[in-house]
Parts: C-alpha cells; sequence; structure tokens
C-alpha cells in the first residue's frame, strides 16, 4: 500500500480535484489497492488566496467584528468547488455553520488565542475531505470516507500553532487503521489534537509531516508527495525558469536542501521515512495522462493529395453549365479537412473559392449561391475539430503557434535551422528542380504566345494550377522553420501546370508546324525527367527496394511492433519517441509522449501550467512519470544520430539484468526481466 499526499494548489479547482481523483484511480489500478490519502486545505489560485490563509484572517478579524467577509470568501470557495463537481453545497454547510458560530464567539470574547487560531483553521482540511471523498463516492468508490487524523491514532503535545506528534501515535494509527481495512481513507493532513483534544496544527509542511507518520506506522511501501511543481528542483522556478528537477535524492541531500530554503520538503518530513527506510516520491500532480493517441509522420503528401483532388473535381467540373453541388461540396471538405492537417492550406482553399466564385459568373447572388455546396461543406467538416479548439482554446494556440516557434529557437540554438532564403535558393538550384521550374517557364511562355489555342476551361485551370503552386511556395516561407521537404509540394502543380500547355499543342498538331512544337515540348519533357533522374541517382538505388516488401519501412516496423506486444504480452507501457513501435503492435504508450519527439524536445522550455494543458513532459520532467509508471519495454534509437542525447533519460529507465536486441535501422529495444 502507498500514500498518496495531495497539497492545497493541487484540489485548488473541480478540474484538479478531478485529476487528483484519476490519480487515485490510476494508483489502485496499478497497484490492486486502495491508497491512504492525505490531504490539506484548498488551496489558493491566482485570483483567490488560500483557504487556509481566509480561515487565519477570519479569525484574527473577529476579535474587530469584521470576521464576515472572510467568511462568505470561505463559504463560497467550497460552494464554488462544490457546484464545479456537480455536489450538493450541503456538503459543507453543517461545518461551515460550526465555523460562522466559532467566529461569532471570538466577536464576543474579542480574544483568539493560538488554540482558538488552530480549531478555526482546522476547518479547512476537515471541509476539503468531506468534498474530495463525495467526489470519489460519486465516481463509484462507495467505500471512500473521510476521516479526521486525529480519529485515526495522531495525537501531538499542546504547542498550538506548532505542535509535535507524540511517539505513541505511531501505535495508536496501527491499531485505529486496522478497524478501517479495506476502505479508501480520505485523512486531514496539518492538523491534530492533543491527549486533552484539543486542536493542534503541525506547523509548515503539516501535511507532508502528516503523511510520513501515516506512512510509517502503517508500513507503506512508499510515500508520494504530490506537488504542483514538478519535483524537487535544481533551483527555485521562479527565479530560474529553466530549473530542472532532480530524479533521485538521498534523504540527506533532500534535508540539506530543505535547510537552506528548498519548500518543496520539510526536513521534517523524511524523518519519520528516514527511521523507517521508506522511499518520499515529491511527484507533479499534473502530471499528464490523456485518453488519445497519435503517431509522428510529415503530413504533406496527405495534404497534395486533397488539392490535387479537389483541383481534378474543380477541372472536371462545367460550373457554368448547371450546378454540381455534391462536386463542390467534396471539394469543401477535402480542402478543410487538409487545413485541418496543415492549417496554412486555408490559402489553397481561398484559391478555390474564388475560383469558383469568378468561373460561376453573373450577379453576386449567383456567385454566392454557386459556392455554398462549397462553403456548407468546409463548415460541416469544420465542427468537430472547431468544437475541439473551442474546449480547449489555450492548448490549440500552443499546438498551433507556441510549441512551432519554440521548436523553431531550439533548431536555431543548436544551429540546425535552414535560413530561409539560403534553402530556397539550394532546393530550386538543384538540377532536378531546375529543370521543372525552367520546363514549366518555357511552356508558359509558349502557350502565352499561343493564347488564343487555349479554351476557356483550359486557361482557367492553368490559373488556378499556377496560383495553386504559388500559394505552395508562400507556404514555405510561413513556419517558423523552412524544410527541404516543403518545397516539394508546389512540384506537383507545377507539373499540372506543365500539362495545360502541352495538351495545347497536342490540339494544334495538325496545324502547318503545329506538330514540331508539340514534339520539341514532348522532347523538353523527356529532357528536364532525365535531368531529375540522373542528378538524384537514390531514387533509381531505392527502386529495388520496392520490389521487397520486407525492406518497407511501414513492413518493418510493422515487424519490431509485433515483437514487442509479443515479448511484453500487454504488461505495462512501452517507453519511446516513436509512438507508432508500440501502437502498431497493440502495446500502450505514455500518452505524455504520443506525440512523438517533437514537442519532448521543447517541452522543458514551456511553463508547467503550459505542460499541463498539452499534456506534455520534457527530458526534464520525464523522470517523474517513469517513476510514478515504470515501462515494460525500452525502445531506442528512434532520433537521429545528432538527437540521441535526448534518449538519455529513457536509458535511465532501463534496469540492470534487461534483455536488448538491435533490430534493423539501429533500433534497439530492452524489455523488463
Amino acid at each position: 500500500m502507498n500514500v498518496m499526499k495531495f497539497g492545497g494548489t493541487s484540489l485548488g479547482s473541480p478540474e484538479l480535484m478531478t485529476k487528483c481523483a484519476e490519480l487515485i484511480e490510476r494508483e489502485i489500478n496499478l497497484t490492486g489497492e486502495n491508497p491512504l490519502v492525505i490531504v490539506s486545505a484548498i488551496g489558493g489560485t491566482p485570483s483567490q488566496p488560500k483557504v487556509t490563509d481566509l480561515l487565519l484572517l477570519a479569525a484574527e478579524n473577529a476579535v474587530k467584528g469584521e470576521w464576515e467577509p472572510y467568511f462568505r470568501a470561505i463559504e463560497d470557495r467550497h460552494h464554488e468547488i462544490l457546484e464545479g463537481l456537480g455536489l450538493p453545497g450541503e456538503i459543507s454547510d453543517n461545518m461551515l455553520s460550526e465555523l460562522e458560530d466559532l467566529l461569532r464567539g471570538i466577536q464576543i470574547v474579542r480574544e483568539a488565542t493560538p488554540r482558538l487560531y488552530d480549531f478555526a483553521v482546522s476547518f479547512g482540511e476537515r471541509i476539503c475531505a468531506k468534498c474530495f471523498t463525495a467526489l470519489l463516492r460519486k465516481r463509484g468508490h462507495k467505500q471512500a470516507e473521510a476521516v479526521n487524523s486525529y480519529d485515526l491514532g495522531l495525537v501531538t503535545d499542546s504547542r498550538f500553532m506548532n505542535a509535535s506528534p507524540l511517539l505513541e501515535s505511531y501505535d495508536r494509527i496501527r491499531e485505529f487503521y486496522r478497524q478501517y481495512d479495506g476502505k479508501l481513507l480520505v485523512v486531514t493532513g496539518f492538523i491534530a489534537k492533543d491527549k486533552l483534544g484539543e486542536f493542534t496544527t503541525i506547523g509548515r509542511s503539516g501535511s507532508d509531516f502528516s503523511a510520513a507518520i501515516f506512512g510509517s506506522a502503517i508500513g507503506a511501501k512508499e510515500i508520494q508527495v504530490w506537488k504542483d511543481v514538478p519535483g524537487v528542483l535544481t533551483a527555485d522556478p521562479s527565479l530560474i525558469p529553466h530549473a530542472r528537477p532532480l530524479e533521485r535524492l538521498s534523504f540527506s541531500e533532500a534535508s540539506e536542501l530543505a535547510y537552506y530554503g528548498a519548500e518543496v520538503l520539510h526536513p521534517a518530513t523524511l524523518v519519520p521515512a528516514i527511521q523507517h527506510g521508506i522511499p518520499v516520491r515529491v511527484l507533479y500532480t499534473f502530471n499528464p495522462v490523456v485518453a488519445y493517441t497519435n503517431g509522428f509522420a510529415w503530413n504533406h503528401d496527405v495534404v497534395t493529395f486533397c488539392v490535387v483532388l479537389s483541383f481534378w473535381l474543380f477541372a472536371c467540373t462545367d460550373i457554368r453549365q448547371g450546378p454540381h453541388p455534391w462536386r463542390l461540396a467534396s471539394m469543401g471538405a477535402l480542402l478543410t479537412f487538409a487545413t485541418c492537417m496543415r492549417v496554412t492550406t486555408v490559402l489553397a482553399g481561398a484559391v478555390f473559392l474564388a475560383a469558383i466564385a469568378i468561373t460561376a459568373g453573373g450577379s453576386i447572388r449567383n456567385r454566392v449561391r454557386t459556392a455554398l455546396p462549397f462553403i456548407i461543406a468546409g463548415i460541416l467538416t469544420l465542427l468537430w475539430p472547431l468544437w475541439t479548439v473551442m474546449r480547449a482554446p489555450r492548448a490549440a494556440w500552443l499546438n498551433l503557434v507556441r510549441i512551432p516557434a519554440l521548436y523553431g529557437r531550439w533548431l536555431h540554438e543548436l544551429g540546425l535551422a535552414y535560413d530561409k532564403v539560403s534553402l530556397t535558393i539550394d532546393c530550386l538550384a538543384t538540377p532536378g528542380y531546375l529543370s521543372v521550374l525552367v520546363l514549366t517557364g518555357c511552356l508558359v511562355a509558349v502557350v502565352l504566345m499561343r493564347r488564343s489555342r487555349l479554351g476557356g476551361a483550359m486557361r482557367r485551370n492553368l490559373f488556378v494550377a499556377s496560383a495553386l503552386a504559388a500559394v505552395f511556395c508562400l507556404i514555405a516561407f510561413i513556419p517558423p522553420t523552412m524544410w527541404h521537404q516543403y518545397w516539394a509540394v508546389p512540384v506537383p502543380f507545377l507539373v499540372i501546370v506543365c500539362a495545360y500547355p502541352i495538351a495545347a499543342l497536342r490540339q494544334a498538331a495538325d496545324e502547318a508546324g503545329g506538330r514540331r512544337s508539340f514534339r520539341v515540348a514532348c522532347g523538353l519533357v523527356v529532357v528536364a525527367a532525365t535531368v531529375a533522374v540522373v542528378a538524384n541517382l537514390n531514387v533509381l538505388r531505392r527502386l529495388p527496394a520496392v520490389l521487397v516488401p520486407e525492406r518497407w519501412a511501414p513492413v518493418a516496423l510493422h515487424d519490431v511492433a509485433t515483437d514487442v506486444a509479443r515479448k511484453t504480452a500487454g504488461h505495462g507501457r512501452v517507453l519511446t519517441l516513436g509512438p507508432l513501435y508500440a501502437l502498431e503492435g497493440g502495446c500502450d504508450i505514455y500518452p505524455a509522449l504520443a506525440s512523438g519527439s517533437i514537442i519532448y524536445r521543447v517541452a522543458d522550455a514551456m511553463s508547467a501550467e503550459d505542460r499541463r494543458i498539452t499534456h506534455t513532459v520534457g527530458l526534464g520532467t520525464l523522470g517523474a512519470l517513469l517513476d510514478q509508471s515504470p515501462p515494460s519495454a525500452v525502445i531506442l534509437g528512434v532520433e537521429p544520430s545528432h538527437f540521441s542525447h535526448l534518449e538519455e533519460p529513457l536509458f535511465r529507465a532501463v534496469g540492470p539484468g534487461w534483455l536488448c536486441e538491435v533490430h534493423e535501422y539501429g533500433i534497439e529495444v530492452y524489455f523488463r526481466p
């Protein structure tokens, strides 16, 4: 059995309470046992103070008769939490009524002693425990029960506001705990009672100290202290933004850090654990767990396919001869889907929408009516993605803007990012690309000189294809970082542009001199294709592999994935920066690494809140995740050699005696014995 302690910040909203409940449920699923849960009073938010602070202020101002605003704030805070959880406010009303009576009593006697301060502060933990227990019971844990720490045997001396637990507490806790065998107990931290039955508080980090005492008394396997920071950091993150978590600390090192000001753990928290040899883990409450998984792949091919297919539908449709709603609707749906794959594709959609409206001709009303199926289909296709974005606007902004910008900056810092102008010149100047550009320019020049040979439909299609090629050239410059493959997207549309002049020359082949022009054009096409192939002979070397399915990358990946699935037999998760190597075989992965290595590379540069929102971890925050859920297998070699250091945190999860297998392409798989 484990002890799970949740701090006030981790319980500061309905969403965070729900997150803590999910962590408890996952612990139950992993261990098959109910943990002992310790809770603090509801913590603060950027706009709201801690409940404990409000209780102290209420008691302090009750002497002057000015306690009511603080009491109302406490009352509203708990009712807001309960309402957000879909629970009745009556859960907290009895204790709030008792608190109100206490404050009225202080107002009458005009004195607030340390004993009364401790009594007032105790309401924070007691109400929170009741609220959290009600949430667990609502989620199906009918055995959940709120228990005050003093009712479970914790007894202290009578030094109010800074009491110390008595040694007899350990035996009392063991005795009382047996009475709750099998229960899911939610115990109040920080508060206790002395031998006379008066409320006491243990002082700073009292809830952590309570967790250590209870864990030591019941012989817990480990004590988990869940915080709103990703573990014990190398520095104060408010002063050093890039402070990173330490994976392991000895008790003496942790005590030393605490002595010199680290507030994650108080030295007193560690004493019971040291005495009983129980490990203490500082874990991040907002540990990412999500219900979706993704692979990682460039999606330019999908975008290109959708746009080319839309162009084919456009070219085959005589818009002026009558309505073709299904074809236009299909174009709108395809282009919207492509835009959801890569948002910059919206510019290509704008080209098609303008082309449809211009081709329709007539009045503005007629143009709008013609384009309506295109627009409606686009809107319908966009409903689901838009609903998702509206549910998580911050996450959408992070994924579309912030993370690409961070990744671009990361690459620039490593010297691995290309200068956009230099890369453009480099791509366009390659023999293969240059031959396509020259061919396109020559054929377009010929057709401009003979534009009378082009029918209206051919001119329209040539214009749209040219506009699409130009748009994708523009799109290559929009992302923060440019890659060679961005310049591959315009090529299909340059080829389409070439097709229309050749078609026009073919139609004019029967005229005087027309056959010769057509043959010259065909010869130019052959020359351009030959130059492109000869300049890149690697393409020819790959052709034999097409005839050997075993060497296809998807097949090789499938072989690795099925081997991993067979040897792990579905036990535990597979740790890898290439999720497809696990998902293809039906294995579970760590959802925090579901997007592959791109976000993992820059996650540590994001704030803790942004990592929580995007459900991601980085090099420095992966350790806490693995401590909480060790892998059954580790797959390495996914990253290229110049990024191999990114897999070092994964390799540290490999223990002694693990079986290692090396597959093709340098993929290494380690299996837990």
